[in-house]
């Protein structure tokens, strides 16, 4: 039996398509897991930036408050620029206030639990930072 030109080719094209569709289904696999990666890396990318917004406001209203009870701009950029926090979150003003401004046993230092003792001593520290530079 003689194939003509028109079904060779149609027969070529068939079994070229075939052979290709698991080529084709592995591309289009691999593209979708490089949009799905993509996609986790914007919505990363999106995290960090709220983050770095929220940081940037409570820093702007921690100092907005440091000035209206101080009034000093060198000793709330300092408290501003060393505000410890954990990990990545700034504590507010009022946190520093009420770490400073109360004696250990006002706040029950000792019953407290070791993170928020190192946190209160960081900002007492902090403090002593900051009035020190007052005074150079």
């Amino acid at each position: 039996m003689k194939l003509n030109h028109q079904t060779f080719i149609l027969s070529f094209l068939l079994g070229f398509f075939l052979l290709m569709t698991p080529a084709i289904a592995f591309a289009d696999a691999k593209k979708l897991e490089r949009l799905e990666e993509n996609e986790k890396h914007q919505k990363a990318l999106s995290a960090l930036v709220e983050i770095d917004a929220y940081l940037n406001r409570v820093g702007r209203e921690n100092k907005t408050l440091c000035l209206k009870a101080f009034g000093h701009e060198l000793f709330c950029n300092c408290l501003s620029d060393n505000m410890p926090g954990p990990g990545m979150i700034t504590l507010s003003f009022y946190e520093y206030i009420a770490a400073t401004t109360k004696s250990k046993e006002d706040i029950k230092y000792n019953q407290l639990p070791d993170d928020q003792k190192k946190m209160i001593d960081a900002l007492r520290q902090t403090r002593e930072k900051c009035v020190e530079e007052l005074n150079r």
